[in-house]
């Protein structure tokens, strides 16, 4: 059998979602039709790897149509998606060559490879920020990856997706699993504690809530969407927070649930924007000290 599904926006993957519904005979052919899409985000990046991993997990044989504009498919050929395509839909956790001028490539991230990848994006995103200081890669890249490890139970550990758009200076980070999605998380913690479930809207924003948290580990201690909440009110930026039927923004000023667009979506993604403009600048150590050693 051949399913061709015609992506031209985002909630078009909710075609793809919807498949997983259903018990296709073995080597089916899906044909992943992107000809007609004019812009990928990060985030869209990260939907199109995941649903291609869920299709190969249930031994579909997956297809890909290139965009028609030239621009678009370079775009996806720099960033290791058109790779990513020819190699299984699979990709090493450790990055050997970066070809785009302003993305990382998109990668499998794990805990073990998480500071090699973190450290590589600082040293890559240095030249192009200049004079700031890029430690929030540390935060933002760990607490993402830790909440997929410690949360999702995701088949596939979790991909990663880093873009910077220099006309708007900020950068765009991009995590996402197939796990469970955090409303199940949190109902399951919840059922064990004899609690009321709650919608996938209420679930979320009670995963955000500081000190509340489905596992408590020593590395954050309960704290980590806590810890990335503080960074986005520090960094006046945004953070999207896409899980199961729910979005959640989260802002310095606010916080806001829209319902997702993506029907049948599963899992988790979430995306920090971060405004290089608010960034600290990078400590100048010789100036410090003659500063604190004037007479």
């Amino acid at each position: 059998m051949i399913f061709k599904i015609e992506i031209s926006s985002r909630k078009d993957f909710s075609k793809v979602y919807e498949l997983f519904n259903y018990t296709l005979p073995s080597n089916s052919t899906v044909i992943l039709d992107f000809k007609g899409i004019n812009f990928f985000e990060p985030l869209d990046i990260i939907l199109f790897s995941m649903c291609v991993i869920e299709l190969k997990n249930k031994n579909l044989l997956v297809k890909y149509v290139h965009p028609q504009k030239k621009l678009v498919d370079y775009y996806l050929t720099q960033i290791g998606l058109v790779e990513f395509c020819k190699t299984n839909y699979s990709q090493p956790a450790t990055i050997t060559t970066i070809q785009s001028k302003t993305a990382m490539p998109l990668r499998r991230i794990t805990i073990s490879t998480m500071n090699e990848y973190i450290e590589l994006a600082k040293g890559y995103f240095s030249h192009l920020c200049d004079s700031k200081d890029l430690d929030f890669l540390n935060l933002t890249i760990s607490e993402l990856i830790n909440n997929v490890n410690d949360h999702s139970l995701s088949k596939i550990d979790a991909y990663i997706f880093s873009q910077f758009y220099p006309k708007l200076n900020t950068i765009k980070v991009v995590v996402g699993d197939l796990g469970i999605g955090i409303p199940n998380s949190v109902n399951e913690y919840r059922r064990k504690l004899k609690q009321s479930i709650l919608t996938d809207k209420e679930a979320i924003l009670w995963a955000i809530d500081k000190n509340t948290s489905t596992k408590s580990r020593p590395h954050n201690r309960g704290k980590g969407f806590d810890n990335l909440i503080e960074f986005t009110n520090y960094n006046k930026s945004i953070m999207y927070i896409y899980s199961n039927s729910a979005i959640l923004a989260v802002s310095q000023k606010r916080k806001a649930l829209f319902d997702n667009t993506i029907a049948n979506f599963k899992g988790t993604l979430i995306q920090m924007e971060i405004y290089v403009d608010n960034l600290p600048p990078i400590a100048n150590i010789e100036e410090d000290f003659w500063e604190l050693n004037q007479f």
